[in-house]
């Protein structure tokens, strides 16, 4: 009879330990889903704050080379500092190739596109003896950045409202 005794409490053990291991287990899950999703929300954050960084950036360089802009008169440029321009856009250009990995892992990507194209066309700025032929690259500069914008827009929704693309399929400059 203690066999069975012991057989029975030792069934009744077993029973109890599943029980709790499962508990457990279920618990550790549970756990882990909700570390998960804290990882995903912080990475989310840090990818809206340089994204939110970046536009920042880039209203600033488009504001830099607005004056230059299709359309613009030797009045709207007259006193401009192109200098300090050109300043605003290389802070942008290095900003957003830090960052490059926000628009995609290929290479290159659209970011990588427009910073390659971005850097080009300010040198020709730099690089050019007429006023007319700085005034000229500023003008592409500034339809280029212009053109990037939705690529920034398109990246803060996908963080901050969670639809959208994650990866453009935009060509910048192509």
């Amino acid at each position: 009879m203690t066999l069975e005794l012991l057989g029975i409490a030792g069934a009744i053990a077993s029973i109890i330990g599943a029980w709790w291991a499962w508990k457990s287990a279920r618990n550790a899950s549970r756990a882990a889903s909700e570390a998960d999703m804290a990882l995903t929300e912080i990475r989310t954050r840090s990818t809206l704050g340089e994204v939110s960084e970046l536009i920042a950036l880039e209203r600033q360089a488009v504001a830099a080379m607005a004056k230059y802009g299709p359309g613009s008169t030797p009045e709207a440029v007259a006193g401009a500092d192109m200098n300090r321009d050109a300043h605003d856009v290389r802070s942008y250009l290095a900003t957003l190739k830090r960052h490059r990995l926000i628009f995609g892992d290929r290479h290159p990507n659209d970011a990588d596109r427009l910073c390659t194209k971005g850097f080009e066309l300010l040198e020709h700025i730099a690089a050019a003896k007429k006023f007319e032929q700085k005034r000229n690259a500023a003008s592409s500069l500034y339809v280029e950045l212009s053109g990037f914008s939705y690529m920034l827009k398109s990246q803060y929704d996908v963080h901050r409202l969670g639809f959208g693309r994650k990866e453009s399929a935009l060509s910048i400059g192509t």
